[in-house]
């Protein structure tokens, strides 16, 4: 098999820091199951999970939770943009998941939660919000949506203005879900 013999000739020393993105390709395009877990961490300990996150598996095969709360973490203290954008392009937990997958969704709106209430905080002295706190308040918008907490979602795109960056999601939910009086 081609993505066996490419990674048993690899080692974690040969990715030079410029090349992580190409390496990151790469790996989309020859890895079987199992060599992905072991390249994500080859990634993280190089300090570009950045790279290769975008092409992470999330079904066949579906990698352990630690490795996309990693990705997830690591973004959230680093680059609240594409936090955004990856639990936007990654599967949603629904209720009807097993009790990890909606309990993962729970823990994650609970991390959110904590630094976005925090910059609200700040906000409401400073009187304006950075894209950083917004791209933060989307993210967890759409957690809570996923998790079917409809209101909450509604209030962070309301209360975002013009900040958000997509309105479409705020009407969808109210039409969707009749929140008119929300």
């Amino acid at each position: 098999m081609r993505s066996t013999s490419w990674s048993s000739t690899t080692s974690a020393n040969s990715f030079s820091p410029k090349a992580f993105a190409k390496a990151a390709d790469v790996c989309h395009q020859l890895l079987a199951g199992h060599l992905w877990e072991k390249y994500v961490y080859v990634f993280a300990q190089k300090g570009a999970l950045g790279a290769i996150a975008k092409y992470m598996p999330t079904a066949n095969p579906r990698l352990p939770s630690s490795q996309y709360e990693m990705v997830l973490t690591h973004f959230l203290e680093t680059d609240p943009a594409s936090l955004l954008e990856i639990i936007r392009k990654w599967p949603k937990p629904r209720l009807q998941d097993k009790l990890p997958v909606q309990s993962n969704a729970d823990a994650w709106i609970n991390q959110l939660e904590v630094p976005t209430t925090v910059r609200r905080r700040r906000l409401a002295e400073a009187d304006h919000m950075s894209m950083e706190t917004a791209f933060l308040m989307e993210a967890l918008a759409e957690l809570y949506t996923a998790t079917e907490q409809y209101d909450h979602a509604l209030r962070i795109y309301l209360s975002q203005g013009s900040m958000c960056s997509n309105k479409d999601p705020a009407f969808k939910l109210i039409v969707e879900h009749n929140l008119w009086d929300s």
